[in-house]
């Protein structure tokens, strides 16, 4: 399991300091969409109360690409960060999820996103579905930043038995909070907010066997991430 393959190794995470507005911004688009919803999902629906899905999700952080920002020698390197998720189908083409970073594998991380999915298109004659994808959350970095994000997407799913095949566009917003004081993360050592809307585009893949499901999916924000995802339905 994905559980395994990411130790908790957030236990000294560094930040930048003496960030300015622009640096300040560079952090938010460099790793503030981190705490997003990702999709990667097999595309078929849920559907009916007995749905139920489980999961667990892995992608990088790219803290090392923000080092250079701080005023201080920073030298964090990039990170592995572990999701779980659960998520449930409500009548034919309605779903909600829960994500969440476990705490005793992160202890310097927190975070969690929730979404409502629903399919509002089915082609008869082809195995397409199109949706919408409402999504929120946020994600804490060692109670130095804290990143709440809102947003919306559209995702066009084409699947066959076993491979799935996606692709989406969507924006989201994220609002920042950076942590004063002297050991803060500012530069006049004051909390500071800032707040940022981007477009999204993602794509993935799934391979399912039975109920079993792994997963692939590539986005881009401001910067390019890739997320892989193990799970199970019921």
């Amino acid at each position: 399991m994905l559980l395994f393959l990411a130790p908790s190794i957030f236990a000294s995470l560094k930040l930048p300091n003496g960030l300015d507005s622009e640096k300040r911004k560079t952090v938010m688009k460099t790793i503030g969409f981190v705490g997003t919803t990702k999709y990667v999902s097999n595309g078929y629906m849920l559907g009916g109360y007995d749905g139920v899905e489980i999961s667990s999700q892995v992608e990088s952080v790219a803290f090392a690409d923000i080092n250079s920002l701080s005023t201080t020698t920073v030298d964090q390197q990039n990170q592995v960060l572990t999701r779980f998720g659960i998520a449930k189908g409500f009548y034919h083409n309605v779903e909600i999820s829960f994500q969440f970073i476990p705490f005793f594998l992160q202890t310097e991380m927190s975070g969690y996103s929730g979404s409502l999915k629903y399919t509002f298109y089915e082609d008869e004659q082809m195995p397409v579905t199109i949706g919408v994808l409402l999504h929120g959350g946020g994600i804490n970095f060692g109670n130095l930043l804290g990143v709440q994000s809102t947003g919306l997407d559209f995702v066009i799913n084409y699947f066959t038995k076993y491979w799935s095949f996606y692709g989406g566009f969507g924006q989201a917003r994220i609002i920042g909070s950076f942590i004063g004081g002297n050991n803060g993360l500012t530069d006049d050592r004051m909390t500071a907010t800032e707040d940022l809307a981007q477009n999204r585009t993602f794509a993935g893949l799934s391979y399912d066997f039975q109920n079993f499901q792994m997963g692939l999916e590539v986005e881009r924000f401001y910067e390019g991430a890739a997320v892989l995802k193990i799970g199970k339905r019921f």
